[in-house]
C-alpha cells in the first residue's frame, strides 16, 4: 500500500544532474506505516520526507536539506 506523497525533482546550480525526493504528510500517520518505500528509509530519517500539517494557517511546510545532519533523503530512479 502507498501512502499520499508528492514526487519532487531538484533542480539547482551545482548540482550535475537533478535528485529525486517525496514528500509525506504528517496527518496521514496511519498510511505511512504501511507504505513500503517509507519504511526502506531508517527511522531516525523518516523524518525528512514528512510535511507537517500547519493547522493554524492551512498549509503543510516542508523543508528540503541537501547536507547537513537534517539532509533528506534522496532516492535514485
Amino acid at each position: 500500500m502507498e501512502a499520499p506523497y508528492i514526487s519532487v525533482a531538484i533542480y539547482m546550480r551545482g548540482l550535475l544532474t537533478h535528485v529525486y525526493t517525496r514528500l509525506y504528510f504528517s496527518d496521514e500517520s496511519s498510511a505511512n506505516e504501511k507504505d513500503a518505500l517509507l519504511n526502506q528509509v531508517s527511522e531516525a530519517r523518516q523524518h525528512t520526507l514528512i510535511a507537517h500539517h500547519n493547522e493554524s494557517e492551512g498549509i503543510y511546510e516542508f523543508d528540503i536539506h541537501m547536507q547537513g545532519k537534517n539532509e533528506t533523503v534522496f532516492f535514485q530512479l
